[in-house]
């Protein structure tokens, strides 16, 4: 069986503006197009952020509450575990949550579920 990718349109003078500009693969820059980067003063600012162009984290709902909750946990040398998944992105998370914890000198534990017993997301068992 093929797969047939559909392109979503884009402006190509644009995207070649961007692709010529920063010196970068037609390709690449018509993905940014296709994203909604609309020049190359934007393209080159999403190819190379800066600490500032972050989004507050507490922008994220739950986020204070979550933060308050490890701090106490840490005041009360509570046992923390990092609940992960196993994709890509999931594991990388628990390294880099474990390894922030080891900086402060707080030892955190980890917990992946099991893919094919307990599914994806959050389960009231684990």
């Amino acid at each position: 069986m093929y797969t047939t990718w559909k392109l979503k349109p884009y402006e190509q003078k644009t995207a070649r503006e961007i692709s010529r500009e920063l010196n970068i693969s037609p390709i690449v820059a018509a993905l940014l197009v296709q994203r909604g980067v609309s020049g190359f003063k934007e393209a080159r600012s999403f190819l190379n952020p800066d600490l500032k162009s972050l989004t507050d984290p507490f922008a994220l709902s739950g986020m204070r509450a979550g933060v308050e909750r490890i701090q106490t946990a840490i005041k009360k040398q509570e046992k923390i575990i990092i609940y992960g998944d196993y994709d890509v992105d999931g594991v990388c998370s628990i390294v880099v949550l474990k390894e922030c914890f080891a900086r402060i000198g707080f030892e955190a534990d980890y917990y992946v579920p099991d893919r094919f017993s307990e599914g994806y997301g959050l389960n009231s068992d684990a």
